[in-house]
């Protein structure tokens, strides 16, 4: 039977690891499903909807405040979790440095101007400076892409090099997770996918705080799910995640894929397959943001101009409905998944990996129809 042990000082524990995981995920899920309605009679009260407007198809206004539940529900997991594995345990694994408590502090920055937009509307500006103010504490942190394990014949990335480059793919991911928040259950889903692919990953490395962590956040996220995709909203039991949310949910992924991708960790062993993993994760995300980005460009538009030209609106355009659209990208992401690591294991090189990718992703939007003639065909969609 498998047990947890940290890698540098071994633990004997009593109770099997994967027990303290599912303690997590089951108390984060419990507090939520507690805490969500509680959370829709308030916003029905004080009336925090989100309201229809040209861009969006649900007809009717629904509250946005979904994933404000997801900062308590881990500290509750995670709490709870801890404090039983101290009663069990001589000792628990790991000790909180000023660097999580600094990593920490920007990820609730963002999280609060999340809140703050979710309710009062903030400007863009303002939001996109906090983002930058939370990624750029993972580089102060000596937490950064420090190599690129051989790609194009890349490894070693000097600081000057792997710094910017940390903060500009956390800036990504981040808003690669707010702006595929496009219908039901789309960034939750996705996010659900990389909490369980690095939960997976860190749970046989025996690291049990990114465990307890990633187990947490995806109890809230399954329960916020169930509210997301089958509420109602004539019943009240439907509700958006917002960008408290989404933001969230992207600072989260920002941080355990850099955790994952740095070569030169004393917490992980050596890894060849850190960088793809990292770039693997969150590809669909990713890579749909910087196709919408280089369009909008081209258009001469902002790049965080509002339209429908993300890959869940062309999916609809094509006469696909937002559940087989939403099933459609999932599959599509686990497809990435599955040939990549494959392609890896058989001993493919990173640069023929990320030009199949590129080839596909292209291919696929090039078949698409526009989404910007996008039918309004199920008149449920989520932001």
């Amino acid at each position: 039977m498998h047990y947890l042990v940290k890698i540098e000082n071994p633990y004997t524990f009593i109770m099997p690891a994967y027990l303290y995981l599912i303690i997590a995920f089951a108390t984060a899920a419990i507090f939520s499903a507690v805490a969500m309605p509680w959370l829709l009679r308030i916003c029905h009260r004080l009336r925090l909807y989100d309201l229809p407007n040209e861009r969006k198809v649900h007809k009717s206004g629904i509250p946005r405040l979904g994933g404000i539940v997801f900062v308590p529900a881990v500290l509750v997991g995670m709490i709870g979790a801890l404090a039983l594995m101290s009663r069990f345990e001589s000792s628990i694994p790991e000790t909180i440095r000023f660097s999580t408590l600094l990593i920490g502090g920007g990820a609730v920055l963002v999280y609060f101007i999340g809140v703050i937009d979710d309710i009062a509307g903030s400007n863009a500006r303002v939001k996109f400076l906090m983002q930058f103010c939370a990624a750029i504490t993972f580089p102060a942190c000596h937490l950064f892409i420090d190599s690129l394990y051989g790609f194009c014949g890349i490894y070693t990335l000097p600081l000057w090099v792997a710094y910017p480059l940390t903060v500009f793919v956390t800036l990504l991911i981040i808003n690669a997770i707010n702006l595929i928040d496009g219908i039901d259950g789309l960034a939750g889903c996705l996010s659900l996918i990389g909490l369980g692919t690095y939960c997976a990953l860190f749970y046989g490395l025996n690291l049990i705080t990114f465990v307890l962590f990633t187990a947490s956040l995806g109890g809230a996220v399954c329960v916020f799910l169930c509210y997301n995709i089958w509420g109602r909203a004539e019943r009240h039991t439907k509700t958006f995640m917002g960008d408290s949310g989404s933001l969230l949910l992207g600072v989260s992924l920002a941080y355990l894929t850099m955790k994952y991708a740095m070569a030169d960790s004393k917490t992980l062993p050596e890894r060849p397959d850190g960088l793809l993993i990292a770039y693997t994760t969150l590809l669909v995300p990713c890579f749909d943001l910087c196709r919408v980005a280089l369009c909008r460009l081209r258009r001469h538009r902002g790049i965080f101009e509002p339209d429908r030209t993300h890959i869940h609106h062309k999916l609809m355009a094509a006469g696909l409905t937002m559940r087989q659209a939403l099933v459609a990208i999932v599959a599509l992401q686990l497809f990435f998944m599955a040939l990549n690591i494959g392609l890896f294991r058989l001993g493919v090189g990173m640069e023929i990996i990320v030009a199949a990718d590129v080839v596909i992703f292209t291919v696929l939007h090039i078949l698409l129809p526009n989404g910007q003639e996008i039918l309004k065909n199920d008149g449920k969609h989520a932001e």
